[in-house]
């Protein structure tokens, strides 16, 4: 569907709401070749300096990003008008509502958000990510993973070019979850994983027991994830949505 506030590059717009989780998924299409600055008066958004310095993709799929991130926050009834658009941090890292944990990405003409209160859940982040056939996945399996959690991933049913792009997705949302928290960059190494359940599209990931003390950080995190097919040729291509969170006792 096409929400009908978006402006003209946005598309196929979905919104879901996790009963379990308590966690608001947003995520639409955007098309570069139909993006204009003003756009962003559309949706009553300064364009900040930084996205005006650069390229037109990039003011695209940031306007987008925020689109997505305004619709979740409404869902869970936060007042965006009131409480002023999503920031920027230093590190270029979205700056959020008091109350409110959530997660943006984009990739290739998709844009996700992630959100849910921070009563509900401590650690939200959500990567998306286009898969396709021809990527070579053997320099990105040494990057994020060992061999055990590639054997694991193997064993539970996927196919070793799923498995590693699946951990990279999964590892990328947990390191958006918990940097607001730590403070500063981490490698991939300090999480491992240690379950998965394709059927459900669960993965389970655990940190590594200095690095949780060190930040006083939950030991265990949950991952939810979704290949969809993405209407390119031949359906080649999908886009896989990962989901970290660490739910509230």
């Amino acid at each position: 569907m096409t929400d009908s506030a978006a402006p003209a590059f946005i598309s196929d717009v979905h919104k879901a709401f996790d009963v379990d989780t308590q966690i608001v998924t947003v995520s639409c299409k955007f098309d570069v070749s139909l993006f204009q600055p003003a756009d962003y008066a559309v949706l009553n958004l300064l364009m900040p300096a930084s996205i005006a310095a650069s390229v037109r993709k990039r003011q695209a799929e940031f306007l987008a990003g925020r689109y997505a991130a305004s619709l979740a926050l409404a869902a869970l009834d936060i007042d965006v008008r009131a409480c002023g658009p999503v920031g920027i941090g230093p590190r270029r890292n979205p700056v959020w509502p008091q109350g409110v944990v959530a997660s943006i990405s984009h990739a290739a003409g998709r844009a996700v958000c992630a959100a849910s209160l921070r009563a509900h859940n401590d650690f939200l982040g959500v990567d998306i990510e286009l898969l396709s056939p021809e990527m070579d996945f053997a320099d990105v399996q040494q990057a994020v993973m060992g061999e055990r959690e590639l054997a694991l991933l193997v064993d539970a049913g996927l196919a070793p070019s799923q498995a590693v792009f699946l951990t990279f997705s999964a590892k990328e949302s947990l390191f958006k979850a918990l940097y607001p928290a730590v403070g500063d960059y981490f490698g991939f190494e300090v999480a491992s994983v240690t379950g998965c359940n394709p059927r459900a599209g669960r993965l389970s990931l655990t940190l590594a027991g200095w690095f949780a003390d060190k930040h006083q950080l939950p030991v265990h995190y949950q991952c939810r994830y979704w290949l969809e097919a993405d209407g390119g040729p031949a359906a080649r291509i999908k886009t896989l949505i990962a989901g970290c969170y660490s739910t509230t006792a």
